[in-house]
């Protein structure tokens, strides 16, 4: 029976807990429509508090009113709060640059959470069932996803549960022509005009006919399939901790580890870098980047690459260095954001604390100075040698990633580097026993 089994997902799968405020997202369809039979047949014995969302996507005209209209009158008859919501999905979504049917999950699913947040954190039920699952299967697997994907759709998402996630199409169909129980057919669904509806009208059907019960045995196979990723999992989680840390993945613990390992920790590390749809291709080239030599790129997204720097791969923001130049005088300060220059007159030597403190002779050299960032063909006369040095083999020899080589500053005077902030100075100006008043430049990094 069809009941028993919604109670046997609940009870298994630890969706429902007595005393839960449950929403029932209710389009009008079959699915929706026995979900809310399901809930009501079960709110006494778990003592729900049971609402119902329903959202039109001024999509289908009149047909979309209609639905909208029946889901109030079901609500109505069974005395329980309708929230409704229209959405100009078609308009939306030509703003958001993405697909009506995309853009129409996406509403939804924001007009959920804030009834979610609007009752106290209630529970939001979908309709989701077996033949959903098993299309859905289908289709990351032939997008491409990694086998995370290939589980299939989850009993619980946060706040989220499907309890129809174990029924069939025809099992729910079934109980509501023997209940007598209404419904509304969406026209949509019956043209092959978006990727599922092609996979549901034109797919399933074949593969049914080639084995009946498809749909179970593709679920079936999908749930031994997220078995073994949660064990995989759990391992890939132990070992992330050895080479991920701080945003920046360590790439010479992790070309050690077995493959199914690193794949699970390179969609992680991709998760955490902003790649919202990770495909097996994405990953694949990922782990393929790790094998070129230090300096290459992988692109992000829009706004982040990753580069790879002697033993590690950061994540770095796209941005400008071409446009930053200031001038630094005494008792001024110039910043980018992420340090500090100072510059100031001293009577008496300074002790120069490694590289993050410059000091030069101050009757030779007067303010103002110049500061930019580095560009090709610079070149320093390091003090403790004859000649000058590329900038490049300076951060080279510091082992200075070349992301962070483009925005250390390089403080010059007529068109000579005299000091790159925190690395080197010039031997140029250096002071000497005659010396009276030496120019400080001070390099300060944020943390």
């Amino acid at each position: 029976m069809l009941l028993d089994k919604v109670r046997k997902t609940i009870e298994e799968n630890a969706l429902l807990k007595r005393g839960d405020t449950v929403i029932c997202a209710v389009s009008g369809g079959a699915d929706s429509i026995c979900l809310l039979r399901a809930m009501l047949y079960l709110r006494k014995e778990y003592n729900l508090s049971l609402f119902v969302a329903n959202v039109n996507h001024l999509i289908r005209g009149e047909e979309s009113d209609r639905d909208s209209e029946f889901v109030k009158s079901v609500c109505r008859a069974a005395e329980i709060e309708c929230f409704y919501r229209e959405y100009n999905v078609t308009e939306i979504a030509k703003t958001r640059k993405i697909g009506e049917e995309e853009c129409g999950r996406i509403l939804r699913y924001e007009f959920f959470e804030e009834l979610s947040q609007n009752l106290g954190g209630a529970k939001i039920a979908t309709a989701h069932n077996l033949n959903d699952n098993a299309e859905t299967v289908l289709f990351r697997l032939i997008r491409g996803s990694s086998s995370q994907g290939l589980g299939g759709i989850k009993y619980k998402r946060g706040n989220i549960i499907r309890p129809l996630l174990d029924v069939s199409r025809d099992e729910i169909e079934e109980y509501l022509y023997a209940n007598s129980i209404s419904w509304c057919n969406d026209s949509t669904n019956l043209q092959p005009i978006y990727a599922r509806n092609k996979l549901r009208l034109n797919v399933m059907p074949v593969l049914d006919e080639i084995s009946r019960g498809a749909a179970e045995r593709i679920v079936s196979a999908s749930k031994l399939v997220a078995e073994d990723d949660e064990y995989l999992n759990l391992v890939s989680k132990q070992a992330e901790k050895g080479c991920f840390s701080h945003g920046q993945l360590y790439f010479d613990v992790l070309i050690n580890l077995p493959a199914p390992v690193k794949r699970r920790i390179a969609v992680d590390v991709l998760k955490e870098w902003g790649v919202h749809e990770i495909t097996t291709d994405k990953v694949i080239s990922f782990l393929a980047f790790l094998d070129k030599e230090s300096g290459k790129r992988f692109d992000i997204n829009a706004d982040f690459y990753a580069e790879k720097t002697y033993n590690r791969v950061s994540i770095h923001k796209r941005c400008s260095k071409e446009n930053f130049s200031a001038i630094l005088d005494i008792g001024q300060r110039v910043s980018d954001g992420n340090w500090v220059l100072e510059a100031s007159y001293s009577s008496f030597p300074v002790k120069r604390e490694g590289n993050v403190v410059a000091v030069f002779d101050g009757g030779k050299l007067s303010p103002p100075l110049s500061v930019r960032y580095r560009r090709d063909g610079d070149r320093i006369s390091p003090k403790g040698m004859n000649g000058t040095k590329k900038v490049s083999d300076v951060f080279s020899d510091e082992k200075i990633d070349r992301f962070s080589r483009d925005f250390i500053p390089i403080v010059e005077k007529d068109s000579q580097i005299l000091y790159i902030g925190g690395v080197r100075q010039s031997s140029l100006y250096s002071p000497d026993e005659n010396t009276r008043k030496f120019l400080i430049i001070r390099y300060i990094v944020y943390k």
